[in-house]
């Protein structure tokens, strides 16, 4: 069976979504743990809302890729 480089592209933007996704649960779960490390918790917490951004840009790619 024989790829097209379109299928590859949607494959790969699909796991990149689930990473992302993956992600964001963990690092949702890790700023709410980092109470005692507020400045810990500020950049857990920027790069959880990073992570969600990235996760949106993925979910608009695939919704335009079809």
């Amino acid at each position: 069976m024989h790829l097209s480089e379109r299928d590859v592209l949607i494959t790969g933007l699909k796991n990149a979504y689930a990473l992302e996704s993956q992600a964001a649960d963990i690092t949702e779960a890790q700023a709410n743990r980092l109470t005692d490390y507020p400045e810990l918790q500020q950049r857990v917490a920027q790069h959880h809302d990073e992570t969600i951004a990235q996760r949106d840009r993925l979910e608009q790619c695939l919704a335009h890729m079809g």
